[in-house]
């Protein structure tokens, strides 16, 4: 990797949207040339993916697993919890937990904010976080 192969990636981090034409004009090389380069790093796995980052931060992800009351219906739960945009899915599961949930946020403070108010939900006695490190 040369030093224009490195400047084409800082001005995709930078915008990945940027036309080649465009591209080609910053870096002084012709649109064929940043195409070629573009393609050759997306095979190296230099580019792994062109990605949209949202509200300007990447989102935070989790899978929050949840130990209920027995006394109390795990649909009742469900809805009382469904009424939180940041859940994403139910799946009511076997095991030592009942309820696995998606929950996504625009930060990790957001998601502290969506755990307290689940941990206070009626019904819930226990949960763990899974953070979302990587999706394959």
């Amino acid at each position: 990797m040369d030093r224009t192969d490195q400047r084409l990636l800082e001005l995709l981090e930078q915008d990945a949207r940027q036309s080649n034409t465009d591209l080609a004009r910053k870096l002084r090389i012709s649109e064929g040339t940043v195409r070629n380069r573009i393609e050759r790093l997306l095979k190296s796995g230099a580019i792994q993916r062109f990605t949209v980052v949202v509200g300007g931060k990447s989102l935070f992800r989790a899978i929050v697993l949840l130990d209920t009351q027995p006394s109390m219906p795990t649909d009742s739960i469900i809805a009382e919890l469904s009424r939180m945009k940041e859940i994403k899915k139910f799946l009511e599961v076997s095991g030592e937990w009942d309820v696995a949930m998606e929950v996504t946020c625009p930060t990790s403070e957001r998601f502290n904010q969506v755990i307290e108010r689940i941990r206070t939900t009626r019904g819930v006695l226990r949960t763990e976080s899974l953070v979302v490190l990587k999706i394959s």
